[in-house]
């Protein structure tokens, strides 16, 4: 976690955020890129790791408000507009948007995505998984306020 956020040049403002995004990880996962960024209005930590995505708010202690595990992610796009980069993230059903992220942190999380997409297309499965019910599903904490709506698109 710690060398994903030096590369990102990410500084936690309190270490209650940086503890809510350790706190959601399994013990053999590894965070490949982190940015924040803003899910509807809510700020929080996106965190990519070589399992999933992860959407942490800032001052909520729980369960991640976005968990998707990297087989479910159609597509990841970055955008650019004036408030800084958003990141599209096409799942089964919607599309959610995390908009505010700093300059380069949506680029850092799209390279790792593309990069880890890559490296699995290369590689099979020790244990290939027998068909999609298998697959772990996505999972949108609907904790968010009422806002979230703007940002998921059926």
């Amino acid at each position: 976690m710690e060398e994903a956020c030096a590369a990102s040049g990410l500084v936690f403002e309190g270490r209650r955020a940086f503890r809510n995004v350790v706190r959601s990880l399994a013990g053999d996962e590894r965070v490949l890129a982190v940015a924040k960024g803003k899910l509807a209005s809510e700020p929080g930590i996106v965190a990519l790791t070589d399992q999933r995505l992860l959407f942490v708010q800032d001052d909520v202690l729980g369960s991640p408000t976005l968990n998707v595990p990297l087989s479910s992610i159609g597509r990841i796009v970055l955008g650019k507009k004036s408030t800084g980069e958003t990141l599209r993230i096409g799942i089964k059903p919607p599309t959610v948007m995390i908009s505010h992220m700093g300059h380069g942190e949506g680029h850092g999380i799209t390279a790792k995505f593309r990069e880890c997409m890559n490296e699995l297309s290369r590689t099979t499965p020790v244990f290939p998984m027998q068909g999609e019910s298998s697959q772990p599903a996505a999972t949108l904490s609907r904790s968010i306020p009422h806002g979230l709506d703007k940002s998921l698109q059926p």
